[in-house]
């Protein structure tokens, strides 16, 4: 396997694990918030997760609007140059790198040992989804 040279300015600006998960029916919001104990170090920042689903309907020059879902739905734990987040949610887990990106090794690493504490707080009872996601500039 050959080695590839780390990019001075690599075209991702941002590299990120998604996995979706099912939890417990047990499981509330405030478990979530348990994480936070043992990522603080790494992660000083946290914000609150909104959820907010809603409609727009025009018909006839009228517009009605509505909202379905407006509430939180997790936590979003950031470091202080808010360059690295974990966000632990109630249907998963996602780990967000921005750049500088250093490479998939460090992603995958990073993302194991932050998912290994999402499991022990928040017990997934099965994974829907994985997903590996680059966004290029």
């Amino acid at each position: 396997m050959s080695e590839y040279p780390q990019l001075e300015n690599a075209p991702i600006v941002e590299a990120l694990i998604d996995i979706q998960v099912q939890l417990p029916e047990s499981k509330r919001i405030d478990t979530l918030k348990e994480m936070y104990e043992e990522l603080k170090k790494e992660f000083p920042k946290q914000k609150k997760r909104i959820r907010f689903s809603g409609s727009l309907e025009v018909k006839e020059e009228q517009a009605k609007a509505g909202v379905y879902d407006n509430r939180i739905d997790g936590f979003m734990f950031l470091s202080e140059n808010e360059k690295r987040v974990i966000q632990a949610r109630l249907d998963g887990f996602t780990h967000n790198v921005h750049k500088p990106y250093k490479n998939w090794d460090v992603l995958r690493n990073d993302t194991k040992k932050y998912w290994e504490i999402y499991k022990q707080v928040a017990e997934p009872i099965s994974i829907k989804r994985l997903a590996l996601r680059y966004i290029n500039n």
